[in-house]
């Protein structure tokens, strides 16, 4: 499995518009391009900029984790009731069980959602004025320039946000609270598919719509026996799999669907490319754009126009792709790739800014080990 190295400075774009359209909060995000270009200027101008966003993405952070804990507090003893008597000097790993056990799940998923926005938007910030830093002192020496990082680094490290990695504990308890409600939502997806593949399967089964679709199958295999050398075939990407680029043709399957990848996969292509988004309960979804509303038999419906990262497993199982099917988990494909065997293997495309993505991917592997070998590469650029 290969990663590909991505650019700070677009994941840091993307994460900030991502954030800004679906939350209509604007987190600070550091000017890491803006900041860069002072390097050439002078010392005096990127240490200014430089300390002018180490100061705003601390009073970010603290004024965002300050309003965190008035949300968990007030749901504790105004919404919830409870006697703030009875829970005085309340621990703070302790403020979080309790609020779990106490407010409601859409409650408690919300503020999962902000926790880790907080920690994702602050591990940004660290990482980019590190790497400001070291590159400022890459070419120092050249520019007759001191370097920094005996000056910088220190006051970067003693910040406000630097306590991040602390809500990885709170973000950690919020997932095994919520663990119970995803564990049941996974045993009911089989019945759920069962249902709906009855009511689909026949719903396209014209016998034109049939040859039509065989055709486009007998092609696939026909160039690949024929046309192309066996030593390119290695070579071949099908991108989201065997699909229909104009997603309105009934002869190929819709991409990013399990279908598109198992048509590829065994017609003999031995890497297929997807891309892959976090849902709101950290589920790995198949999806491309930020929404499902290109791809969805009824793109009117409320769960097609919203963002990925706001859909959870089960308004995804009810979602469905004018295909009949529904959007695939990253999972549910893996385990194709395995069923199918030989080179079938996928390159897995995490979108700019989508941080949670890579840390939920890790945990995936960790589940399932015996799937990373269904991973050629792993990308974001």
């Amino acid at each position: 499995m290969s990663l590909i190295q991505y650019s700070l400075g677009r994941h840091l774009q993307f994460y900030l518009e991502s954030d800004e359209q679906s939350s209509g909060s604007e987190p600070f995000i550091v000017p890491y391009t803006d900041i860069r270009e002072n390097i050439v200027q002078s010392q005096a101008h990127f240490s200014h900029a430089w300390r002018a966003s180490l100061k705003a993405a601390s009073d970010d952070y603290t004024h965002r984790v300050r309003l965190l804990w008035e949300q968990i507090f007030d749901g504790l003893f105004r919404l919830s009731g409870l006697e703030e008597q009875e829970h005085r000097g309340l621990p703070h790993d302790d403020a979080i069980q309790l609020y779990v056990s106490t407010m409601s799940e859409s409650r408690s998923r919300d503020l999962f959602t902000s926790i880790k926005k907080i920690h994702s938007s602050a591990s940004m910030n660290t990482e980019a004025l590190r790497k400001l830093v070291k590159k400022f002192d890459k070419g120092a020496v050249d520019r007759d320039d001191d370097m920094l990082t005996s000056t910088l680094i220190p006051e970067l490290y003693s910040a406000p946000f630097m306590a991040y990695p602390t809500l990885e504990g709170h973000i950690e308890t919020l997932r095994d609270s919520l663990a119970v409600e995803e564990e049941e939502e996974e045993l009911d997806e089989d019945s759920v598919m069962h249902s709906i593949r009855q009511r689909t399967t026949l719903s396209t089964k014209d016998s034109t719509d049939v040859k039509r679709r065989a055709d486009e199958l007998s092609w696939l295999h026909d160039m690949l026996a024929r046309s192309i050398p066996d030593s390119e075939i290695p070579r071949l990407v099908a991108h989201r799999g065997f699909h229909c680029p104009r997603d309105n043709s009934g002869k190929r399957p819709l991409e990013n669907s399990l279908s598109a990848f198992e048509s590829a996969w065994s017609a003999g292509i031995h890497l297929c490319e997807c891309d892959v988004a976090l849902t709101k309960d950290e589920q790995l979804v198949l999806a491309h754009d930020e929404d499902f509303s290109r791809l969805a038999l009824d793109p009117s419906k409320i769960c097609s126009k919203k963002k990925v990262g706001d859909l959870t497993m089960k308004e995804i199982i009810s979602l469905t792709f004018k295909s009949g099917s529904r959007p695939p988990l990253l999972l549910d494909v893996l385990r194709s790739a395995q069923a199918i065997g030989g080179f079938a293997r996928l390159v897995i495309e995490i979108k700019p800014g989508n941080q949670e993505a890579c840390t939920a991917l890790i945990r995936l592997f960790r589940q399932y080990p015996e799937l990373i070998e269904r991973c050629a590469v792993i990308m974001s650029f």
